[in-house]
């Protein structure tokens, strides 16, 4: 990105590839917004079809609700 920031897609793809890699992991327990779903999906393709995390490595996401702000509007991790 311009502002030198990255992808939601590229930072879930090089983390998944550092937990398998560099923590050894066999699971890998994803609890985020129901809304992320398909987003998730589409990291995971592409994470193993680049050969990063191999199929025996099990990839689950347990979603849940929106986290909703003072204002009553989807709560944003990255504003704090």
């Amino acid at each position: 990105k311009r502002d030198g920031g990255f992808l939601y897609t590229t930072t879930d793809i090089a983390c998944a590839k550092y937990r398998y890699e560099k923590l050894g992991a066999d699971r890998v327990l994803y609890f985020i917004d129901s809304r992320q779903h398909q987003h998730l999906m589409q990291a995971w393709t592409i994470v193993r079809k680049a050969g990063y995390v191999p199929e025996s490595v099990s990839l689950e996401h347990h979603a849940f609700g929106m986290m909703l702000g003072k204002d009553g509007k989807p709560f944003k991790t990255r504003a704090g």
